[in-house]
């Protein structure tokens, strides 16, 4: 699956990405995530609470994650997901989309 989050996340926002993801991870039961931020302001404290949230209830059925995004959000990310993700997770620059695609699919066909 891949998001593309560009200024402030909503609840509203996060709530429909997770609508989205979960008939997906009910289908697959594993699922990989790119995660592109682009002139990314941060979000809500009930966004980040979803978040972690969901993260803890799909805590094995997300596998990797490419997180595409400044230096700033690749830290707070880290630190954030940590605690409530299991997923093999790699961090890319700005502009790194295709070498996280890359990464992300792996030796998948």
């Amino acid at each position: 699956m891949e998001f593309q989050i560009t200024g402030r996340i909503t609840t509203n926002e996060m709530v429909a990405s997770w609508r989205d993801a979960e008939p997906v991870i009910a289908k697959h039961d594993k699922i990989y995530v790119l995660l592109e931020l682009i002139d990314f302001e941060g979000w809500g404290a009930e966004a980040v609470w979803i978040e972690w949230k969901k993260n803890l209830e799909h805590f094995d059925n997300i596998d990797r994650v490419a997180f595409v995004a400044p230096k700033k959000w690749q830290e707070w990310y880290e630190q954030f997901s940590t605690p409530v993700s299991q997923a093999k997770t790699a961090y890319f620059d700005p502009g790194e989309f295709d070498k996280a695609y890359l990464w992300l699919k792996g030796d998948r066909p």
